[in-house]
């Protein structure tokens, strides 16, 4: 045993003791389980809570912390995107700085569940993505490659886990022939960043990606280039990618509506409600999350307490109390 942690209540006794190596993935391993016991101690139904517990026997140390027995400080950065793309040295990988936080925030769930996943990433250009893609998630992870340019078979990439293929992502028969049965987690979007070609491949290979999954577009700044390299961007342009994903809002949303302009808004909203769980947008860079399983069917109203003082509740509501007995459905793979 080279490492350990240990959680202590006010009283220094040792509740829970989690002895790892110092590899990535008895790291890994050791995370997880620290955040099954951190979920334990947080929920109300146990008398333990969070305030009573640190790592190791000072209170001050918070909850990012592991402690070895020398009472050096792993932190959970260790295992982050942000150190993965820093300690990198094969073939050149090229991202803006706003996207290591955005894949250390999406990834991390998981890396901490150290299961292995399947990705796709459309342009892969010098390949370096791929290799940190095949170092940084779990092991046994598969990583698929897609780029136009055939130059890339000539990279040497391929192993028992990164595959490359030569094709064009929004060419339907190329996904066909060579995806027809396979399904990804993660789906990045790194390619030509062309707002037709951004969209044609949302749309060929969206219903590719695992319930669960994430579905990521890189370098979105070029939806707003009107006059750069033909991306076909404009400022609130109705044929940019930017401007397609915001409409995908009213799929999530699609419940609500109470009336259609015409029957195409309807087909556009109703499209993707089952699946769209959620659209996040940030500087250049879109995520997409899409449901643990199908959305059939609105979200219920829920009401818990027992005091009613201001209004009468009304009759139809009912049947919408939660207790103890209440199972609620999964719509979301890490919530």
């Amino acid at each position: 045993m080279d490492s350990e942690v240990f959680f202590v209540d006010p009283n220094n006794t040792i509740c829970w003791w989690i002895p790892f190596k110092k590899t990535r993935n008895s790291v890994r391993n050791a995370l997880k389980e620290i955040q099954n016991i951190k979920e334990y101690i947080n929920d109300d139904k146990n008398i333990i809570k969070k305030k009573d517990f640190a790592y190791g026997s000072d209170s001050n140390l918070g909850f990012n912390a592991i402690i070895d027995t020398n009472m050096e400080y792993i932190s959970e950065e260790d295992i982050s995107f942000y150190n993965a793309y820093k300690k990198h040295k094969g073939n050149l990988s090229d991202k803006w700085e706003g996207y290591l936080y955005i894949y250390s925030k999406f990834l991390k769930p998981y890396i901490l569940e150290n299961k292995p996943i399947n990705l796709l990433e459309i342009g892969i250009q010098n390949g370096g993505s791929l290799q940190l893609w095949e170092q940084y998630l779990p092991k046994g992870s598969t990583i698929v490659g897609v780029d136009i340019d055939p130059n890339c078979a000539n990279l040497n990439l391929d192993n028992d886990n990164v595959k490359v293929y030569i094709g064009d992502a929004t060419d339907k028969e190329f996904v066909c022939d060579n995806f027809s049965n396979s399904k990804f987690d993660i789906i990045i979007d790194d390619g030509s960043h062309i707002c037709f070609d951004v969209i044609s491949s949302f749309e060929l290979l969206f219903e590719k990606l695992n319930y669960g999954g994430l579905y990521i577009i890189e370098d979105c700044h070029t939806s707003y280039w009107k006059n750069f390299n033909d991306y076909g961007g404009s400022f609130r342009g109705e044929n940019t990618h930017i401007e397609y994903f915001k409409n995908l809002v009213d799929s999530i949303n699609y419940y609500s509506i109470e009336a259609f302009p015409n029957n195409d808004e309807y087909l556009k909203a109703r499209k993707y409600t089952e699946d769209i769980a959620s659209i996040s947008f940030y500087d250049s860079i879109i995520v997409i999350e899409k449901y643990y399983q199908a959305k059939k069917r609105p979200f219920k109203r829920m009401l818990a307490g027992e005091k009613n003082i201001i209004k009468e509740l009304d009759e139809s509501l009912k049947d919408c109390k939660v207790d103890n007995e209440t199972n609620f459905v999964k719509f979301y793979k890490h919530d």
